[in-house]
């Protein structure tokens, strides 16, 4: 017998209704009762007051563990500087942007994964086939100052132009000042709905990569040690009773969240393509989330 996604996930959420509750930790036990998570600024995983994708993620697994989130928003190297110094408990995009000795301080749960690439603007166009980053060279490439990729970009000696946000990013490119830009799959969806909503089809990513968005702890930290074993618990737990999958879903749409972006005991609820016209035609509220 084949059973369908649609399905497969009523069956899925059904069965979790059943779930023992004994998993759930009281944290106040150990005297934690608040977490401070420090981020960046990236719509529509989080923005400056941590609503968002991610920041819902973070929310839901503490939530099953008795714990309240707190996000603070600064700029990367900030960010990372409290994050170090203990000021704050954790860090997102967590591992991504922390490098050399530095990463030896750290531990990290991957939380979510991003689908990365490069968005076109091509009114009337053919998609614009690219095998290797040497077929980008020509192009003037619009990025963010904390791209991952730029010491890459620059080892194609690639034109490449840094601004401060995905936005700008989007409304240059449509401007004509730069050929492409990178962003995330969601990221750009969102941003074009939101700018120009009757050119989504004008507008042709090509993806590149998937990167893991961590949330990072300090290992001589005992508090943040403490801060991570109990979001490792609570993870765990919203994985398994759906929460992790709904989340998603309130960005991505119902039986529209590819299957990359899952982790593997979720990918069965992915697709292997996202239906552009479908995200498209839901209302989102300021955050990106659909309206139900």
């Amino acid at each position: 017998m084949v059973v369908s996604r649609k399905t497969s996930r009523i069956i899925f959420l059904s069965i979790l209704l059943f779930l023992p509750f004994s998993h759930h930790i009281y944290a106040q036990e150990i005297g934690l009762e608040k977490i401070v998570i420090t981020t960046d600024y990236y719509p529509p995983y989080y923005n400056k007051s941590g609503a968002g994708l991610g920041g819902d993620i973070y929310r839901a697994a503490f939530a099953e563990v008795g714990i309240v989130v707190e996000f603070k928003a600064f700029p990367i190297n900030r960010a990372l500087k409290v994050f170090l110094d203990g000021t704050v408990d954790a860090h997102s995009p967590g591992d991504l942007f922390i490098h050399g000795d530095d990463r030896e301080k750290i531990n990290w749960t991957t939380s979510f994964k991003v689908v990365a690439g490069w968005v076109f603007y091509v009114p009337n166009q053919k998609r614009i086939e690219l095998n290797t980053l040497a077929d980008l060279k020509g192009y003037r490439l619009g990025t963010t100052i904390h791209s991952p990729n730029i010491e890459t970009y620059r080892q194609y000696e690639l034109d490449i132009h840094n601004v401060q946000t995905p936005l700008k990013l989007v409304k240059m490119t449509k401007a004509g000042r730069f050929d492409f830009f990178e962003t995330s799959h969601l990221t750009n969806l969102l941003l074009v709905k939101s700018l120009f909503p009757n050119e989504w089809h004008n507008f042709d990513f090509v993806p590149s990569m998937l990167l893991g968005a961590s949330l990072a702890f300090v290992k001589d930290n005992v508090k943040s040690q403490q801060f991570k074993q109990l979001y490792d618990k609570g993870f765990d737990i919203i994985k398994q009773n759906g929460k992790y999958l709904q989340i998603h879903e309130a960005y991505w749409g119902e039986n529209n969240v590819p299957k990359d972006v899952l982790p593997d005991e979720l990918k069965q609820f992915g697709v292997e393509q996202v239906d552009v016209k479908l995200f498209h035609s839901f209302n989102r509220d300021e955050n990106g989330k659909i309206l139900r």
